[in-house]
């Protein structure tokens, strides 16, 4: 068992016994009666000759692995695909066993198989990916309950806020630019309080300014912005004009980090 595995490669597996019973159990759970399951006499006489294991019992076996295994107890499961390729007849002992195959954040995506764990027959494929939850900050939620009271009726939202482009734009704007983050930090929106959207309340949000730039922040890329602003030099950065966008509405205007440090600064 475990909570946060996050390198793309890392595996896991588990077996389970699953008898004759488990069919029972689970049509009792699911309200899933179907006779090629539950009716002996009725399963003989069909193409598979005898009982079959539910198909959304293997369901359940990806939903342990994601749980307990990849990415653990903190996951949330976003999507599942599932595809039949021999039919389970218990009793059996099935091996589950899943791989993460690309990771970004909190999501992630893990291809997973069913295969008897005596004579390796594969029953199932599987996908499924992922995010994962967090307990919410109480401290979080009084901090957005304070700034709650002295919001504007007509916001702008900045994002990556706590490195140099995002602050100095915050500043630029005023009490309209509010600035969002994950952690908790006086006058900010804090992301991880799980009321970031109720906080607004019926205020309006006239645009979304996205400053995120990578780790550790963007001090250097505002210090190297400040200098083509002196010399009006053009940027020896290559940075893409993807990294700053504005939306206002249902429309865009994406521009690049120094010409928006020029435009925050040129009336200083």
């Amino acid at each position: 068992m475990s909570a946060g595995i996050r390198e793309s490669g890392a595996t896991a597996s588990f077996e389970v016994d699953v008898p004759m019973e488990a069919i029972t159990a689970f049509a009792q759970l699911s309200g899933d009666w179907n006779p090629l399951h539950t009716d002996a006499e009725y399963a003989r006489n069909t193409e598979f000759g005898r009982q079959v294991l539910h198909g959304a019992f293997s369901a359940g076996l990806m939903s342990r692995l994601a749980g307990m295994y990849i990415p653990g107890t903190d996951c949330v499961l976003n999507t599942l695909r599932l595809r039949f390729i021999a039919p389970i007849r218990p009793p059996a002992r099935l091996r589950v066993h899943g791989e993460l195959t690309s990771i970004e954040s909190d999501n992630g995506k893990v291809e997973a198989t069913i295969t008897d764990a005596v004579t390796g027959m594969r029953y199932v494929d599987g996908a499924y990916e992922f995010g994962r939850h967090r307990v919410v900050d109480t401290r979080a939620r009084a901090a957005n309950s304070a700034l709650r009271k002295d919001l504007p009726a007509d916001v702008v939202l900045v994002t990556g806020a706590t490195g140099g482009l995002g602050a100095a734009l915050v500043e630029k704007l005023g009490g309209k630019g509010i600035a969002l983050s994950r952690e908790v930090r006086d006058g900010t929106l804090a992301l991880n309080s799980g009321d970031a959207i109720e906080t607004l309340g019926e205020g309006s949000v006239s645009a979304i300014v996205h400053c995120g730039w990578p780790a550790p922040d963007n001090s250097r890329l505002q210090r190297r912005a400040m200098r083509c602003c002196t010399h009006r030099s053009k940027c020896g950065v290559r940075m893409r004009r993807l990294r700053v966008k504005f939306s206002s509405h249902s429309r865009a205007t994406r521009i690049s980090p120094c010409e928006l440090m020029r435009k925050i600064y040129s009336s200083r």
